[in-house]
This record gives structure tokens, sequence and C-alpha cells, in this order.
């Protein structure tokens, strides 16, 4: 229910508010830090399996300094290594892991290196530690991913290698590629730099079966592409970057709520700092932010989209400290910086983020933290006292009202002429705030008196 309060205001004007449950201000909790042993500078997002557990991967550590595949409860303590790579079954794992279909406690992962020909694998891992290479790449059916991988609609695994394919091999522009649960594998197509070049990010599977992906270069402008595959192969480019929209997308795009695509650059825009875009499918592309480097630079990840539907991301550089940050963006472009990293709660979140069962964002720092080598974190956002309305006054034909917020959620403010109406109306259907004290002015017309209350949103 409701808290409502009425408040008596000049010239017959009266005010009606009535909020429910709020959050307070973000709270960085630093879960661990990673010291060599149990890995070393972990660069891909986390994956909340189906135990509750945290897992994931660092490019560095372990018993050769290779890497490791990690486990970690929410609640914080122990890194629990579950393997380690040796070169001979994998090397440096860039990328996050998934989970095989039907509630087998297998996961799926790709590293940089390592292998036969030391171009990188796809591998399968359970939770009990055992490690089992699928695939070796060899240059012309890929080499080197720096992304990991999707689940397509048939339970295949869906993924892209940086290098390699059959265009301009030695070194190649990568190749998306299909690969079965048992490691039968199959390369859809190579990219050939006028359609994409250097696919960084995981593919996406959106609406319909198709994927959805980005290249680090090519297209156009050469300044990197974002694109659909069918599970077929058949690529086409949705959109090219070219500077002033963005430049070198490293993360991948996910499909919003409303059909359309959201990600990142790392360069580009109004300051050459990153952006945060919006594409839709048919190519229209828009640019929703420019990081300037106060608030964030250089994002490296793609974005999340929460429970509450905004978006959620990080920044490798820029924030207070220059060590990145995590921040909030609504569809409209509104950006909320949440946390600033500084030397020891972690830096350079290269990482995107994971919404958590708990509703928590858990994601990892490359650097930073107790050793230098980097850290896993959780932002949370605590319950807290209801708003309340601070300040209401009329200025002219005016109405100006004042409540306490908390940063990152939104509200919405609506009003009525007369307490018997059932319908309230819309002053401002959503806001996010931006700081702990929101200010709306609003002409009221030519009522003698309107009633206003401010809502909460999910």
């Amino acid at each position: 229910m409701s808290t409502i309060r009425c408040v008596k205001l000049l010239l017959s004007f009266a005010l009606l508010f009535g909020v429910v449950g709020v959050r307070a201000s973000v709270v960085l909790t630093t879960l661990a830090s990673f010291g060599g042993t149990n890995g070393a500078n972990p660069e891909a997002n986390l994956f909340q399996a189906a135990d509750g557990f945290l897992y994931g991967t660092t490019p560095g550590g372990g018993n050769s300094n290779l890497g490791t595949v990690f486990r970690i409860s929410p609640a914080g303590g122990p890194v629990v290594s579950l393997a380690f790579f040796s070169g001979t079954n994998g090397a440096f794992p860039k990328a996050g892991l998934v989970q095989q279909a039907g509630g087998d406690f297998s996961f799926f992962g790709t590293t940089y290196a390592g292998g036969v020909s030391n171009l990188g694998t796809v591998f399968r891992i359970t939770t009990n530690g055992t490690l089992s290479s699928l695939i070796s790449f060899r240059g012309t059916n890929g080499a080197n991913p720096q992304a990991g991988l999707a689940r397509g609609d048939d339970d295949h695994f869906y993924g892209a290698t940086y290098y390699g394919g059959t265009n301009d091999w030695p070194l190649g522009y990568g190749v998306v590629f299909q690969i079965t649960t048992n490691g039968g594998f199959t390369p859809l197509t190579s990219l050939a730099n006028t359609n994409g070049a250097y696919p960084y990010g995981a593919l996406f599977r959106g609406a319909g079966g198709n994927f959805y992906g980005t290249s680090l270069l090519g297209g156009a402008d050469g300044l990197g592409t974002v694109f659909k595959i069918s599970n077929a192969g058949l690529l086409l480019t949705i959109a090219s970057f070219h500077s002033t929209n963005g430049a070198l997308p490293r993360g991948g795009v996910i499909q919003g709520l409303d059909g359309h695509l959201y990600g990142t650059t790392s360069s580009g825009g109004t300051s050459n700092l990153g952006t945060v875009f919006r594409v839709t499918t048919n190519g229209n592309l828009t640019t929703l932010i420019s990081f300037t480097g106060n608030n964030g630079a250089s994002p490296f990840a793609g974005l999340i989209q929460g429970n509450d539907g905004h978006f959620y991301g990080t920044t490798a550089q820029g924030g207070t400290n220059a060590f990145g940050t995590v921040f909030q963006i609504t569809t409209n472009g509104l950006l909320t910086t949440l946390i600033a990293f500084d030397s020891n709660s972690g830096r350079n979140p290269y990482a995107g983020l994971v919404q958590g069962l708990d509703g928590s964002l858990y994601g990892t720092t490359v650097n930073g933290g107790a050793h230098g080598l980097g850290t896993v974190y959780r932002v949370s956002f605590p319950a807290a006292s209801l708003p309340i309305v601070q300040t209401i006054s009329q200025t002219a034909n005016s109405a100006v009202l004042t409540w306490n917020a908390t940063v990152s959620r939104s509200y919405c403010v609506q009003y009525k002429t007369n307490l018997n109406d059932l319908t309230w109306l819309d002053w401002i259907s959503s806001l996010t705030a931006t700081n702990t004290t929101m200010t709306l002015l609003q002409n009221i017309g030519p009522e003698p008196q309107r009633f206003y209350r401010v809502g909460l949103l999910p």
C-alpha cells in the first residue's frame, strides 16, 4: 500500500502524494581479490548457474600462469579454482562461460590460445573440474577467439573467432561458427572486412532465432559493424560505425524488450571516448550517450537489461578516479554513474555485468584489489526509507514539486483535479533520479486545484 498525505497549498492548490518502498544509494562490495595462484586479471563476464554460484575465467594465473576457471559464492568468500589451463588444453581464456541446456551442470567456453595449433580452443568443464577440449582452432576454421559462446534454439552453441577464416589467411578477419555439445564443428562464414572484421564480443540470440554481433573493425568506414547472422550462416551488415556515431565496438549487442539492439563502442563519439548506442534491426542507429571521461570512458563490454527495464554496463576507464565505472542508462539516453572504482575496490572493469538472482549486479575488474590482479565485486541496492515530498510551491501558473529520491530509481508523478475522479493523469510517466533530491515544474493550467502523487516504479 502507498503512504498518502495531503498538503494544502496557496490558491486552493493541493498535493496528494503516495509512494512504495525505495532503494538506497548503491553499495559496492569487493567479494574477492585475485592473487595469482587462484587466477589473475579477469576480463570476462561472470555467469550465475542454477546452483547459485558465480562462475568465471581468468586469462592469467593458475599453475602455469595460463589462466583458470573459477567459482565464487555471491556472498563472497574464497575463489575456488575448478581448472588450470596448461597450453595443451587451452590458454588465456578471455571470455565467460555458458551452461548447457536441460539443467546439465556442464559449462562451455573458449580460450584465446593453446590447443593443438596454439590458436585457441572450445572447451567443456563440469562443476567438479573435469575439463575437455572440444575443438582446436587451426586458422582457416578460425583463430584466437576473444568472445564466448551463445546457445541457439537448437541447443547448439554459436561463437566467433577474432582472427582466421578463408579470407586473407594467415591472418583472416574472423569466423562465425557452430559447435555441438560433443564437439561437432561447423564454420558458418568467414568475415571479409567489407562486412566486418575481428569480432570481439559474444553473439546474442535474438527474437526469431537469428544472432546479432559486432566486429571491432571493418565495414563501410573500417571502424566496426553491427551484423545479423542466421544459424545457416547468412550474414547481413546492419550498421557501420564512422567515429561520430561510435567506433571500435568491443562488446556485443543485446536485444532490448522493445526489440531494438543496444550496445557500446570503446571509441568514437563527441569526445572519442566511446558511446552507448541503439540500432533498429533494419539499421537505424542512434547514439544515446557519448562518454566524456568524468562519466566514464572506453566501455569494453556490452550491456545487460535489468529487471527494472534500464540498461547497465561498465567503462574500463574514466570516472572520478579514472579507473572505470558502473553505470545505468535509460532507453532515452539518461546516464547515471553508479560506481567509480578506486585502486582498493578494483580497477579497469573490462567485463560487463550479470544480474544475480538477488537483484544485485556482479562483475570483475582486471586490475586493483588487494594484490593488484583484479577483483570480483557486487553492486547492491539495499532497501531504504520511503521518499517524502520536501517542498511544494507555486510560481505564477506553475507548480514546483521536490521530493527525496534514490539515485538510479525511476518515478512517476501523476495528478488529478478532483479527488473523486478514479483516473490519475500522468505529469511524467517515468523519470530516473540522478540525484538524491528531484524537482519538477509544471504549468498547472486554469484548474482551481490539483492533487499530485509520486510513485516509485518497479
